[in-house]
């Protein structure tokens, strides 16, 4: 997640990648961090806080506390650039990987992962 928000932000990494995202070098680039959990905001402030990224860049991050499902146009009326999610897991994945599992799972079992 930080790596993500450090190139988006503006590429503190010395190569170009993170310039060319971060808007072609202008380094004006800016995060909104979204989740519905304050739980998880908490954690990923820490996080940010712990990273050792400059300040110049934690300063574009913005944390907001929002239904994704209505979260607001933005003020700049701008569309975003970019929209980077990170969905709950499902367990598919663990499906695919062990033919025993599917008997068991059921819409429930996902559920109930979260």
């Amino acid at each position: 997640t930080l790596q993500a928000l450090e190139i988006v932000a503006g590429g503190a990494g010395g190569g170009s990648g993170g310039a060319e995202a971060g808007g072609g070098g202008s380094r004006r680039g800016k995060v909104i961090a979204n989740d519905v959990h304050v739980t998880r905001l908490s954690a990923l402030r820490s996080a940010v806080q712990r990273s050792g990224l400059p300040p110049a860049l934690t300063a574009r991050i913005t944390l907001t506390n929002r239904d994704a499902s209505v979260f607001p146009f933005p003020k700049s009326r701008k569309l975003f650039d970019a929209v980077m999610c990170d969905v709950p897991c499902g367990g598919d994945g663990t499906i695919r990987k062990d033919k025993h599992i599917l008997p068991m799972w059921s819409p429930n079992t996902r559920n109930a992962l979260h």
